[in-house]
């Protein structure tokens, strides 16, 4: 569709945050839902990947991805982070605004790199209950950063061609994490009437 302005972004009530593998977009959405009342929907956890208990490592087919997509949007002011292809068609119509975070190589990569190996170390959960690991993120054919490595390009140029596509809902792109704390700070704002 277009560039979208701040007060686009000030006045969403239905986002959508795009950006590259460990950009920060679950972060993102949790701190915009928390600050403007939205319900935060953390696309690998509601949606993409099954219960770990249940079957670890192993995505929702396409149907339930749908259909555990549109549960979610039923309460029609959200902010979601992430949005995968199986879904883009029902989620898009309804977004007022994506905002993208195309951020660097290096931030992003250090921001992934940092939170993988936490959560290997710390034994903490992600990805609807399953665990990250040493030997999963470095060693395996299946790595996270294999995963950045392959993606990250084609995901930052996402960026460039959404925002003059029509058929995509108002892009407001952000090349740094400073860009986001300063929306952040400007939404908090209290405004004179």
């Amino acid at each position: 569709m277009s560039r979208a302005s701040t007060m686009d972004v000030l006045d969403a009530r239905r986002i959508v945050i795009q950006g590259v593998t460990g950009a920060g977009k679950s972060t993102a959405a949790r701190e915009w839902a928390s600050l403007k009342n939205l319900h935060a929907i953390d696309f690998d956890n509601d949606v993409l990947w099954m219960p770990a208990e249940q079957s670890p490592w192993t995505l929702f087919s396409p149907e339930e991805q749908r259909e555990r997509v549109l549960e979610h949007m039923k309460s029609q002011a959200w902010v979601m982070a992430s949005c995968g292809s199986k879904v883009t068609d029902i989620v898009y119509p309804e977004t007022d605004v994506i905002l993208y975070l195309d951020y660097s190589p290096w931030v992003s990569f250090s921001r992934l790199f940092k939170r993988t190996m936490s959560r290997s170390f710390l034994g903490q959960t992600c990805c609807n209950g399953n665990r990250e690991s040493f030997r999963l993120s470095l060693m395996s054919k299946d790595s996270i950063f294999l995963w950045w490595i392959k993606t990250w390009r084609s995901r930052r140029d996402l960026a460039r061609t959404m925002e003059p596509d029509p058929t995509v809902p108002p892009v407001y792109r952000l090349s740094h994490p400073r860009q986001f704390q300063a929306l952040l700070h400007y939404a908090a704002t209290p405004t004179d009437s």
